[in-house]
């Protein structure tokens, strides 16, 4: 047997991509505007207004966030709130019961 007899052809490795990607739905965006800046005594409770806004109707059955936080441009997210019908704290140790 050659080597290569495994490998899918070209042609038909494009036709799967091509019919991947019209079975996946297309994404719908949200803007969300929050102050640049806000100035909050550490430690103390804050409330982080924000605003969203989406050209769509937004179904709150299929709604859902996810808010991270990134403490450096070279640090990984962290996810610390959900939202999917409800509001899902994510206990992260940064923030204890905050």
């Amino acid at each position: 047997m050659h080597r290569d007899a495994w490998l899918p052809r070209p042609a038909f490795s494009l036709t799967g991509l091509s019919l991947f990607f019209s079975l996946v739905p297309p994404g719908r965006t949200m803007e969300v505007t929050v102050p640049t800046t806000l100035n909050v005594l550490n430690g103390s409770d804050a409330r982080l207004p924000c605003t969203f806004n989406s050209c769509y109707t937004v179904n709150h059955k299929q709604f859902s966030l996810n808010w991270t936080y990134q403490e450096c441009s070279n640090c990984s997210e962290e996810m610390f709130l959900q939202f999917r019908m409800k509001i899902i704290n994510l206990k992260l140790e940064r923030f204890r019961d905050r």
